[in-house]
């Protein structure tokens, strides 16, 4: 009975298991879901060359971008457990792409990485920009050798349903979905998913406000994303809007939002493992807060988990 009641709890707190990966000072850091046994997976990222979109597997994979286009590959212990990868070849002059983010399937096998598409201008008049923005693409690779298996042309922020559905972001092409589901068998014709607006105005050339950087839960029954104007500095507020969601071909339902200040940029909305807790990026660090069911604030009670951590993805696998 003893022995039977030991491997019940074992397997319930191997199931409660979970830990997040994040962004602090440069470096890859990975904590409890508490917060607490904070370790840094990395020690060589600096401001000037930080790691950046960590991405968490189920099994414990963690990858992240340093440099324009270098993905990285560590296990929970901060070994490199391949070597660095650029995926898109290299530059081909006069063009240049840059990884803007990135994530890894569930099961570890595939990579989505949003690639940006510049050139660099030989000399650049003072104050102006130094490249010319030739759009995104997503590329998906098989993570074991890189080999490219499609991409989806104008997406970003690619999330996964499932290891072979993947979901993009066209958060501002105008009278069209701003969230697409990908079938990696043609994936670069995504089925339009849902936007802002439930009903378009034709006479209104917006969607309303974009959407962008969302992540299902792993049951499929929320879905959060940032609202607003989130990739740069604006008066405008930012927020994580959670909806409810029935289907990938229904449009979900709005359900509640967690607001950021002014100014503030809000990101990287990651779910718990069990859909019952949301974890995002704010200007102070990494937030979590609960979400129940039904409408309204979602009894929503943030408060703040990793002071100066940003960029968190939270997987099933504990921390070692």
């Amino acid at each position: 009975m003893l022995v039977a009641l030991l491997t019940t709890l074992s397997a319930a707190a191997s199931a409660r298991a979970s830990s997040i990966v994040y962004i602090k000072r440069g470096d890859v850091w990975l904590a409890k879901s508490n917060g607490k046994g904070q370790r840094a997976i990395t020690r060589n990222g600096t401001r000037g060359n930080p790691y950046r979109s960590p991405a968490y597997s189920d099994n414990g994979v963690i990858t992240a971008v340093r440099g324009r286009r270098d993905i990285y590959f560590f296990n929970r212990r901060g070994r490199q457990i391949r070597r660095k990868r650029d995926l898109s070849g290299g530059p081909t002059p006069p063009f240049d792409a840059v990884i803007i983010d990135h994530s890894i399937s569930p099961n570890g096998r595939r990579l989505g990485s949003t690639l940006w598409i510049t050139t660099r201008a030989a000399a650049p008049r003072p104050g102006e920009p130094t490249g010319t923005d030739y759009g995104t693409s997503v590329w998906y690779s098989r993570a074991n050798d890189g080999r490219l298996q499609g991409r989806t042309d104008d997406g970003q922020n690619v999330t996964w349903a499932t290891n072979r559905r993947p979901i993009v972001f066209a958060p501002y092409v105008y009278h069209s979905a701003d969230a697409y589901i990908v079938n990696l068998g043609n994936p670069n014709f995504p089925s339009q998913w849902f936007q802002d607006r439930a009903t378009v105005n034709v006479l209104d050339p917006s969607d309303g406000e974009p959407l962008n950087d969302g992540e299902l839960t792993r049951a499929q029954d929320k879905i959060a994303v940032v609202r607003g104007p989130s990739t740069t500095a604006s008066p405008a507020p930012t927020m994580v809007r959670v909806y409810a969601v029935s289907s990938l071909s229904a449009r979900p339902s709005e359900r509640c939002d967690l607001r950021a200040g002014p100014n503030k940029r809000i990101e990287s909305p990651s779910w718990s493992p069990d859909g019952r807790r949301l974890a995002w990026g704010e200007g102070s660090g990494i937030w979590t807060s609960p979400i129940a069911g039904g409408t309204g604030d979602c009894a929503a009670a943030p408060k703040r988990l990793i002071a100066g951590g940003s960029q968190p993805d939270w997987g099933p696998a504990n921390v070692p």
